[in-house]
């Protein structure tokens, strides 16, 4: 899907820090609840959406395998490919800047990182909003599922998966 807002930031992409975790779950959470209103009820967003930072983020980002673009110093979307299980585990963009393709290169970074880890393929539990960008970067869908997430709430989501 090509960008429709503003042109995408000068900044490059950079390696995330352990010590950036809660920033980037701040963002996840806005991201969530800007996005998914229409894909899920209104109380399962709430009750997914006010979820606590994981334990897994900061060994993710330790492991490598975290990466975020900012301009200046405002957060505009980050990615997370948990190396060990060959997932992509987070990919958040600011509801803001939705549309300009930050998405798209934020997953190339993704894949160049799993690539660099020795992965030929990443699969990713999607949710029901984020499905068409997927399809747009190349993933195939392998199948529907019920994810039953920390929270307590059971989120409908999409198994994809991409051959490197």
């Amino acid at each position: 899907m090509p960008p429709t807002g503003p042109s995408l930031p000068a900044c490059e992409p950079r390696a995330a820090r352990q010590d950036e975790a809660a920033r980037l779950w701040a963002l996840r959470t806005r991201a969530v609840r800007a996005g998914c209103v229409g894909h899920y009820d209104a109380a399962t967003v709430a009750i997914w959406s006010a979820s606590p930072l994981p334990d897994s983020y900061p060994r993710l980002i330790a492991a490598g395998g975290a990466v975020l673009i900012e301009e200046g110093d405002e957060l505009l979307c980050y990615g997370i490919v948990d190396l060990e299980r060959a997932e992509v585990e987070a990919m958040f963009v600011a509801p803001e800047h939705g549309g300009r393709g930050l998405g798209a290169r934020l997953m190339g970074e993704i894949e160049a990182i799993a690539r660099d880890h020795g992965l030929s393929a990443l699969t990713v539990a999607s949710s029901l909003n984020a499905t068409a960008f997927y399809r747009s970067v190349g993933f195939n869908a392998i199948g529907e599922a019920a994810y039953p997430h920390p929270s307590g709430v059971t989120l409908a989501c999409v198994h994809m998966r991409k051959s490197l």
